[in-house]
């Protein structure tokens, strides 16, 4: 991975570096919130067209978890990130046409449960437009009495399929055309 073979660019600077120039304003927004330890308790990714999405908020995701860690221990979470071994970090995908209330109940359930490793618990949830209404409400009541320490993170390319409450309840960040 990225990190791991060009560890050497991130010496003073952050794993976020790698965005500086493909998403401008996203990473702005997102290292500013890391040097100011100040975070949502959700974001939106909106994505249209770049694909830096997932290994954006992935790259956000290790900055968070690994702040104020030795190397060990930075290489340690990361790996744990990288292989999807992470407890601290759930990844939610359609098998099917949406995702289903089911999914989100469980993550809820997960959630329930203090940390093992930190004191943050973060979930992705891939193409939230797939969210029907039954899962929307249900992630709803999770974003509107957000939890200390539980940050979400939707990645959608379609945030029009999003419904306005969970849209309101989220900080934006607007990928650009990584082609242009």
């Amino acid at each position: 991975d990225f990190y791991h073979i060009n560890k050497n660019i991130y010496v003073g600077g952050t794993m976020l570096e790698q965005y500086k120039n493909i998403q401008p304003i996203a990473f702005k927004i997102l290292t500013n919130s890391l040097n100011k330890n100040k975070y949502a308790h959700a974001y939106i990714f909106e994505d249209n067209s770049s694909n830096d999405a997932i290994p954006l908020a992935l790259t956000f995701i290790k900055e968070l978890l690994t702040q104020s860690l030795s190397d060990e221990e930075k290489d340690n979470i990361i790996s744990m990130i990288d292989s999807g071994n992470h407890p601290e970090v759930k990844r939610i995908t359609s098998e099917s046409l949406w995702i289903k209330k089911d999914q989100i109940k469980d993550l809820q359930e997960e959630f329930n449960k203090k940390p093992i490793i930190g004191n943050k618990k973060i979930y992705i949830i891939e193409e939230a437009e797939k969210l029907n209404k039954s899962s929307s409400n249900t992630i709803l009541k999770f974003l509107e009495e957000p939890e200390e320490g539980i940050i979400a993170i939707l990645i959608t390319k379609n945030i029009y399929q999003l419904l306005e409450t969970v849209k309101s309840r989220c900080q934006l960040i607007k990928l650009t055309d990584s082609t242009e």
